[in-house]
This record gives C-alpha cells, sequence and structure tokens, in this order.
C-alpha cells in the first residue's frame, strides 16, 4: 500500500473533483484569462467559470478516473521539472509523491509571501485560511437574506464537526456557544478561517476536509461556482489582468517572455492547492489495493509512450 499522503490521496479522489482540477490548470493561462476577463466584463458573464465548467463536463465524459488521476500526476511532475520514472512502482510512486509536495511548500512559499509553513499540514491549514477569507470578501457584499442562509449552513455544518474539533474550535474563537451569531461575528472578523487553521493543525486532513465541505455546501448562497483553488490562485497579478482596461496596452508591451512567465506564475500558484486537494482524501475510506496496480499499469503504459515521442 502506498504510504505518502499525496500518493494515497490521489488514487481516492472522485472524477467530480479531479475534472474541474484538470480543466482549470488547461484553462488558466495568461491571455486566456485576461481575454475571458475583458469579454465577460463586456458581456456581464463570468465566461472563464464558464470555459472551466464546460471543459470539466468533456473530461468526465471521455476520460476514466485512472486516466485524470494520471493526468494531475504528470502535469504537476512536468510544472515541477521531476525526473518521471521509466517503469513505476508503488515505491517509485511514493517518492515522487514526497517530491511533489516538497516543490509545493517550496512554490507556496515563493508566490505567496505571507505562507511561512515547512510541511504538508502547514500548507493545507493555509489553503483553507485563504479559502475563508475569499468567504469573508463574498460575505460582505450579500443582502441581509443571504447572509442569514450562510450563518445558518455554517453553524448547521459545525454541529456535525467531531466533538473534540468543535471544542476547539469553539476555543479558538473564544465563544461559550457555536450560536449563529457567533458565526456571524467569526466571518466578519475574519476570525473563523484561522480558527479552522488552527483546528487542521492539531486534528490533521480531517478536518480540512470537513472545512472544505463546509465551504462547498454555501457556495450557491454567494455565488462561489468556480472550484476553491481558482480564488487561492487568483492573486494580486490576477486581479491585475482581470482589468480589461489594461488589456490593450498589456497587449503593446508584452511578448513571450511575459506570456511564460505569466503561465509559470499562474501553474505556481495552483500547484500547491491540487496537491493539498489530492492529500486531504488520503483520509477517505482506503482505496482497494488492486486500484494501486491498475493505476501502476497505466502509468507504465503511457510513460512508454511520452519517451518514444520524445526521442523522435
Amino acid at each position: 500500500m502506498l504510504k505518502n499522503e499525496f500518493a494515497a490521496g490521489l488514487l481516492k479522489e472522485t472524477p467530480e473533483a479531479m475534472a474541474p482540477q484538470l480543466a482549470m490548470w488547461d484553462s488558466m493561462k495568461l491571455w486566456n484569462v485576461m481575454w475571458k476577463k475583458a469579454s465577460g466584463w463586456w458581456q456581464k458573464q463570468d465566461l472563464l467559470r464558464q470555459q472551466i465548467d464546460s471543459e470539466s463536463k468533456r473530461i468526465q465524459r471521455l476520460w476514466t478516473v485512472n486516466e485524470m488521476r494520471l493526468q494531475i500526476l504528470f502535469k504537476l511532475a512536468d510544472h515541477m521539472e521531476l525526473t518521471l520514472p521509466r517503469n513505476l512502482t508503488a515505491g517509485d510512486l511514493d517518492n515522487l509523491s514526497e517530491r511533489i509536495i516538497s516543490k509545493s511548500i517550496m512554490l507556496l512559499r515563493n508566490t505567496d509571501k505571507d505562507f511561512k509553513g515547512s510541511n504538508s499540514k502547514e500548507m493545507a491549514s493555509y489553503v483553507l485560511r485563504k479559502m475563508f477569507e475569499d468567504l469573508l470578501k463574498r460575505f460582505v457584499e450579500q443582502d441581509s437574506e443571504t447572509q442569514e442562509k450562510v450563518v445558518e449552513a455554517i453553524t448547521q455544518g459545525i454541529k456535525t464537526m467531531p466533538e473534540d474539533q468543535r471544542d476547539r474550535l469553539r476555543k479558538e474563537l473564544n465563544v461559550d456557544e457555536l450560536t449563529n451569531e457567533a458565526v456571524r461575528k467569526a466571518i466578519i472578523k475574519g476570525s473563523l478561517g484561522t480558527a479552522f487553521a488552527v483546528v487542521i493543525e492539531v486534528s490533521g486532513f480531517s478536518a480540512y476536509i470537513f472545512g472544505v465541505k463546509l465551504l462547498a455546501g454555501i457556495t450557491g448562497f454567494i455565488g462561489i461556482t468556480l472550484p476553491f483553488a481558482a480564488y487561492t490562485t487568483l492573486t494580486s497579478m490576477m486581479a491585475f489582468l482581470s482589468n480589461p482596461l489594461l488589456l490593450g496596452p498589456a497587449f503593446l508591451i508584452s511578448g513571450w517572455l511575459l506570456t511564460k512567465r505569466g503561465n509559470r506564475k499562474i501553474k505556481n500558484g495552483l500547484a500547491p492547492v491540487l496537491v493539498t486537494q489530492a492529500m486531504v482524501s488520503s483520509v477517505l475510506d482506503s482505496t482497494e489495493e488492486s486500484s494501486v496496480k491498475e493505476f501502476i499499469l497505466l502509468y507504465n503504459e503511457k510513460i512508454k509512450l511520452r519517451f518514444a515521442e520524445s526521442a523522435e
């Protein structure tokens, strides 16, 4: 069985989780993002989201679950310039996955100066905190009725947490009870994400999965329809690019080098999130050993084609 948390989690991720990740990886390119943002601004539509949603559905129709897993592994390894084994074993997969995690932590430290962590658990807690920060920004823009629905959904979700995690969250928020009013104040103050981050550091990835599920349950209320990874990668650079008034000047001053650097920076921001999302899946129900064998067989079949094509 696999020992590395990324390797184990990758083989437990669902098609519904992986398809948007793959669609976003291919769609989040400098000029595509700029063009979709500019066009969408004029048309008053989120064209980037529509593209990712459409591509995600296509991937789920055409690819098997192991093909999706293999594509995520290949894309991450290629971006991180890691050497792929010519003949994969379970031990090789663990070793490669360990290097992917280490590289992801380094990328997150380089792309987000606020991240000072050095291990996978710290990376996971940081990513979740960033998700809740996005919730705060969108929460304050909603009408009172929508805000009430969001607060109620979070409060009810917290009640389903394991008791020890719930108590830890309550202590971090410094409240006697996790009521609707306490949750509302925590969202507005921005302390909810920080509190969840502490719970993760103490309880591990099971708490992260709960936090992600909790956020997913309220997305319909506040209009978050892209996978959460999108919001952790749309950094200040992406905010800059989303201004359609800058599109024309950018075309005039940019070139191949700007495009290459921009694409790499986007992928550098996205890679740690994809890795984190796979890692937290490692605490889900155990996968069958045959699934590991099937994945390795597919890898070894595809890697031969890759090396053959590169030799031509």
